[in-house]
């Protein structure tokens, strides 16, 4: 794609690591006036245990206005949550609203953290409806998620945008 930088991938342990499969884009709307291209990548639920599987990591990348000249660089956003979903229009519109003229030159990724929004939501009733106490709604909802649960840190979404990144192209 014409946004996506050429650099490389960060080392890891001295070596590069090998690139993740570049997502399929698609158009979607996401209620806005110009369009952007939606897609996703699956990570492990949890590093430390491949064994657990993986989940879905969605995002949306709204190109720059200005395509005539060079790209200065992609911002990557995500609604601070917890439970958030950055593609929803509420989100994507006020974000584009502030950042304004910087897009003109930038590109836009917005991605829904894992278990948020598109992304493999989490679905953990008594903990979403307030049903009980919120500690007790969060053992329960750990509980249901099983081993998983650990997977649900800063550290992890972190590496989700870092792979996402990676998967994209970007530097």
């Amino acid at each position: 794609a014409a946004w996506a930088s050429s650099a490389g991938a960060a080392p890891n342990a001295g070596a590069p690591e090998p690139a993740p499969p570049r997502p399929k884009l698609h158009r979607c709307d996401l209620g806005m006036p110009r369009p952007f291209e939606c897609g996703h990548i699956l990570v492990p639920k949890l590093r430390a245990d491949p064994s657990l599987g993986t989940t879905k990591v969605t995002f949306a990348v709204r190109h720059r206005r200005d395509m005539s000249k060079p790209s200065l660089g992609t911002i990557f956003a995500m609604d601070g949550g917890p439970g958030y979903a950055s593609t929803a229009k509420p989100y994507a519109s006020s974000l584009i609203a502030a950042l304004g003229p910087i897009l003109r030159r930038r590109d836009l990724v917005l991605y829904d953290m894992r278990g948020t929004g598109l992304s493999d939501a989490v679905d953990c009733k008594a903990l979403q409806d307030g049903l009980i106490q919120e500690p007790i709604a969060i053992g329960e909802c750990a509980n249901q998620l099983g081993p998983a649960f650990a997977g649900y840190t800063s550290a992890e979404a972190a590496e989700d945008m870092n792979q996402l990144r990676r998967a994209l192209g970007l530097g």
